[in-house]
């Protein structure tokens, strides 16, 4: 492996872990919102075309979540 492909593998799981932080975050702000959660744990992540995280759960159903910052602090403004 040259070092250019060192640092583009880098990146990526970088990114990855990033997108993965961003989903954990948000699956446990949507959580919060409801009393009994049905959708299970989360099986996969992404960003769509327009930056908001995506989450895929157990249950089948995925979700965008649309994150903000408030200050210093991340929350997410919405899902769908």
């Amino acid at each position: 492996m040259n070092e250019t492909e060192w640092y583009g593998e880098q990146n990526d799981r970088t990114e990855k872990d990033r997108i993965k932080g961003n989903a954990e975050f948000c699956m446990e702000e949507h959580k919060k919102a409801f009393e009994n959660w049905t959708q299970g744990s989360m099986v996969d992540c992404w960003e769509d075309e327009n930056g908001n995280t995506c989450v895929k759960y157990d249950s089948g159903n995925w979700w965008h979540y649309k994150l903000v910052y408030c200050g210093d602090d991340l929350a997410v403004s919405e899902w769908w």
